[in-house]
């Protein structure tokens, strides 16, 4: 009695690990806009010397808005991993 194992019946778990990766990794490239995004505030520095009240605001501002991102995500990501 001989007994023929087909590989495509067990796939690799190396191989899985290695695409979910593949996918994060290009999920996580950063696009042009995301660049101009972070380099606005530095060229504003230099650009405007004596608003500093305004651009410490604008930074106050988009921190706020960073970690409310933060907590709705975690809060979404909590009750879906709950139902």
């Amino acid at each position: 009695m001989t007994s023929v194992v087909s590989s495509a019946a067990a796939p690799d778990p190396g191989t899985a690990i290695h695409d979910s990766l593949r996918r994060y990794r290009r999920s996580a490239d950063w696009k042009p806009l995301e660049y101009l995004f972070w380099c606005l505030p530095v060229v504003a520095y230099f650009l405007f010397p004596g608003n500093y009240l305004l651009l410490s605001q604008i930074a106050v501002t988009s921190l706020f808005a960073l970690s409310l991102d933060l907590i709705f995500g975690y809060a979404s990501a909590t009750r879906a991993s709950s139902r």
